[in-house]
């Protein structure tokens, strides 16, 4: 995962028209995205759903060679 302080340490060496084009960047995808929101008629809530779905406790075992390979039967 990307963090802020790398994208920081990319935008320091950056020359300032090139910060101009990425600061125009991110207020598009921003504004794209409030606009999506709005369009769709609801803003999501995190947490809505909690508890309501499970993961099998063998779900990052690896799987067999009888998935990978098909029966032999």
């Amino acid at each position: 995962m990307i963090t802020v302080e790398t994208i920081v340490n990319e935008l320091n060496s950056m020359p300032e028209p090139l910060l101009a084009e990425v600061l125009s960047f991110i207020r598009a995808a921003k504004n794209k995205s409030v606009q999506l929101s709005q369009q769709l008629g609801f803003q999501r809530v995190a947490g809505l759903h909690e508890g309501q779905i499970w993961m099998s406790d063998d779900f990052n075992e690896p799987l067999p060679d009888e998935f990978w390979l098909g029966d032999d039967d």
